[in-house]
């Protein structure tokens, strides 16, 4: 997007996710009856991108997580470094996953 300055910003947009049982039950060290109830999983991604701070969605809950959440990173000088680092795809997500129980 355009910045008020006339620079430009990365904009991402987090509508809706999906968070496989699978891949919460690999991580939790204890038996499948002792997991909380689905309706107690809150999630949020966490974005890192060039030098910037790290900013966060809205958190969300259950499997079927909606963010609706806009992070933008700007102002952003189109430089052949930032080109270079855009196009190696260097945009790092991590979801953080906790319970409300």
């Amino acid at each position: 997007s355009d910045a008020e300055s006339g620079a430009n910003a990365l904009d991402l947009y987090f509508t809706m996710g999906r968070v496989e049982e699978r891949a919460l039950l690999e991580l939790v060290q204890r038996p499948v009856e002792d997991l909380p109830p689905e309706s107690a999983l809150i999630t949020m991604v966490l974005v890192e991108f060039l030098h910037f701070d790290i900013v966060s969605s809205e958190t969300a809950s259950g499997l079927r997580p909606r963010y609706d959440s806009l992070l933008s990173f700007g102002p952003i000088e189109l430089s052949d470094a930032v080109l270079e680092h855009v196009a190696k795809g260097s945009v790092r997500l991590e979801l953080q996953a906790f319970t409300s129980s």
